[in-house]
């Protein structure tokens, strides 16, 4: 549709008028008019119906880098408090944050969920 403004004397409105299309019977597929029951083979080849596959599962990204999974299930995780401000903490407190920490249950399951197909 297109529209031509028409002003008046008092008012102004819009005109509507359409562009009348021909009933073309040839011409690329998805041209305007086409008509539907000619047959073309170019558009059979599509109708094949193809086994289709479930998409496949992201695993987030951080979790790769921060998280690993033990052989009995059990996840690992760098411990933190490790990056800055370590003059305001104890030395045991920077001492027992050294390697790696066993997350709870719950918290291993839901990193778990990040992971459909594990960490390597």
């Amino acid at each position: 549709m297109f529209g031509a403004l028409v002003t008046g004397a008092k008012w102004s409105y819009r005109r509507r008028f359409t562009v009348r299309r021909d009933a073309c019977v040839s011409g690329p597929i998805g041209m305007p008019g086409r008509r539907p029951d000619i047959r073309d083979p170019r558009r059979e080849v599509g109708l094949q119906r193809q086994e289709t596959k479930m998409p496949k599962l992201k695993t987030k990204s951080s979790v790769k880098k921060r998280f690993k999974i033990t052989a009995t299930g059990k996840v690992l995780a760098g411990p933190g408090k490790k990056r800055h401000n370590l003059m305001a903490r104890s030395q045991k407190s920077k001492r027992q944050n050294r390697g790696s920490q066993v997350l709870t249950h719950a918290d291993g399951l839901t990193v778990k969920q990040w992971t459909p197909y594990g960490l390597e």
